[in-house]
């Protein structure tokens, strides 16, 4: 890291937010390849909602580091919650060779796959990120209506039914798991309802305060004590948080 970067890791930790972000910003300037201070700039513009900025900063990021998928994946959400759907499919499909076949990657491509009603697609993603984590019950019910929208109904249920066996759904999910699965004369054709989507898209799997708040509970500072909030994730749109709640 550079001087920049621990200066403002410290600025950070004594509240001056601002001054943070200003050294950030320095450290990029003068080392747009330092990933760190690229992370805590993007987190500090997305606690502070300037999203277009953080959008800036990341395009810059993909760039300049394309094996830090972490920024596609940032970029690809924040592109999602403001309905540049396409974009963000585009901004994931750039990063596919340097994500040396990420479930979690896989799986947030096959949700914006779905989210487009591109379901052929989806199914293959999901299935890919199935193969190496089938125990994962979320990714099975996008699967499911995924080749239920494809008007695969005995695929679709058979992947509601391994839903229901993972044991890891949230009661909404489950509950419409079983609805799914007591009907009787197999799937309807319809495109899924958009509340349903809001369960589908994995958690961005980078934290983009991971670094500064592992570096504040080496110091032994207390949540409670604070005095600036950990940026936060970016979602609302597309409900990453009720995913959360979901695995």
């Amino acid at each position: 890291w550079s001087s920049d970067v621990c200066s403002s890791d410290l600025l950070l930790n004594q509240g001056r937010a601002a001054e943070a972000e200003e050294g950030f910003r320095e450290a990029l300037i003068l080392y747009p390849e330092d990933d760190q201070a690229r992370q805590g700039l993007v987190g500090l513009l997305v606690q502070g909602r300037k999203l277009e900025e953080a959008e800036r900063v990341l395009e810059e990021g993909v760039k300049v580091s394309p094996a830090q998928i972490g920024f596609n994946i940032t970029l690809a959400r924040l592109l999602a919650d403001r309905g540049e759907g396409a974009r963000a499919i585009a901004t994931l499909e750039d990063g596919l060779e340097y994500a040396q076949g990420s479930p979690e990657y896989s799986a947030f491509l096959a949700a914006l796959f779905q989210r487009k009603g591109l379901h052929r697609q989806a199914i293959e993603h999901f299935q890919f990120a199935l193969r190496t984590r089938p125990g994962n019950g979320v990714w099975w019910v996008g699967l499911g209506i995924s080749l239920q929208a494809a008007n695969e109904p005995a695929a679709a249920l058979d992947a509601y039914r391994h839903a229901q066996a993972s044991g890891n759904l949230h009661p909404d999910l489950t509950a419409l798991v079983e609805q799914r699965l007591r009907q009787r004369r197999g799937v309807p054709r319809r495109q899924p309802r958009r509340h349903e989507l809001l369960h589908l898209l994995p958690r961005d799997p980078i934290a983009l305060d991971a670094r500064l708040d592992l570096r504040r509970r080496e110091r032994g500072v207390a949540d409670s004590e604070r005095r600036v909030e950990r940026p936060q994730r970016v979602g609302g749109v597309v409900g990453e948080g009720d995913l959360d709640r979901h695995v």
